[in-house]
């Protein structure tokens, strides 16, 4: 196959229920040097603005001012639709590594997905993305066992930590449960949603503090917690208000209290109104003991005025 070792991505994808687009010369695209022999994927977001991106893919087969093109082999967009971009090396890990491989390009698929830092998946790209990674998973021979899985699934915020947040707000360990075990994914599986919303205010200082989400008592799903588990996948997003002296350092960060498991956090400083507000945005699992909170730390005494939460889980 020489430089182009991917062909099969299409029907294999296709097989396995996704809807496909092959862009145009995609079989024959590829970095022209460097060796390629792919054993697993790596997940990134492309940082285009919030919402649905046209023409995508372009930049994907072409590149952009300093990084030429192709920048991965595939591109998931907004309406979970894969696109072929390539079937060669692709300019997409830059400096890294993993379990002892230091050359991304060489050993990962690329993918990128149409959303940005603190921007969920949309349910039509949790479910295509997710049927997608099961059916390449698959065909690398790579879901057998965790183990493997860990290897060659992961995020460009894995292969490096340091540099980079993409594909934020994912979390890998619980999809990757996921790809190992996934739930159901046609489109007509039941989705359940909840706003949640709060004006109680909730002093923050040296210390985290649970934000209470509901001013209803006796809420169902507790008023100091967005909802519980269990929960095969969830989409949160959340906005919080926030009140202090100006140049107050704020960070927010939900949190599953059944795994005691905390997620990447959010960080703003209070503007010289005495204002600031915050977006927090997750995906990942629950499991039956977790009920999943958001909490809020700031360095000088600030109050959180409201807080609202949105969730579908599946």
């Amino acid at each position: 196959m020489g430089w182009f070792p991917l062909v099969w991505m299409a029907d294999v994808l296709r097989g396995a229920g996704c809807e496909v687009v092959e862009e145009d010369g995609w079989k024959t695209r590829g970095r022209p040097s460097g060796a390629f022999s792919p054993r697993g994927v790596m997940l990134h977001h492309d940082a285009s603005p919030a919402g649905e991106t046209s023409h995508g893919a372009d930049v994907i087969i072409n590149g952009r001012p300093g990084l030429e093109g192709p920048l991965a082999q595939l591109w998931l967009d907004f309406d979970g639709r894969w696109h072929c971009c390539a079937a060669g090396r692709a300019n997409h890990a830059g400096e890294g590594s993993w379990h002892g491989v230091t050359d991304g390009n060489a050993k990962f698929i690329g993918i990128e997905t149409d959303h940005t830092t603190n921007e969920e998946w949309t349910a039509d790209q949790r479910t295509g993305g997710i049927t997608g990674l099961v059916a390449l998973a698959d065909h690398l021979g790579v879901r057998d066992n965790a183990g493997e899985l860990l290897d060659w699934l992961i995020a460009h915020k894995e292969w490096a930590p340091t540099r980079k947040v993409d594909p934020d707000p994912l979390d890998m360990d619980d999809l990757r449960a996921v790809v190992l075990n996934p739930p159901a994914l046609d489109e007509g599986a039941p989705v359940d949603t909840l706003t949640k919303s709060s004006t109680t205010e909730r002093a923050i200082g040296g210390d985290w503090v649970d934000l209470k989400l509901s001013d209803k008592e006796g809420d169902p799903t507790g008023q100091y917690a967005v909802r519980k588990g269990p929960a095969g996948w969830f989409n949160l997003s959340a906005q919080l208000y926030v009140q202090g002296e100006p140049g107050t350092i704020v960070q927010v960060r939900p949190w599953k209290d059944g795994s005691n498991a905390r997620y990447s956090l959010r960080q703003t400083t209070i503007d010289i109104t005495g204002h600031a507000r915050l977006e927090v945005a997750q995906q990942g699992t629950l499991t039956s003991s977790d009920w999943l909170r958001i909490e809020a730390w700031s360095n000088a005494d600030a109050v959180v005025t409201a807080a609202n939460a949105q969730i579908a889980t599946w």
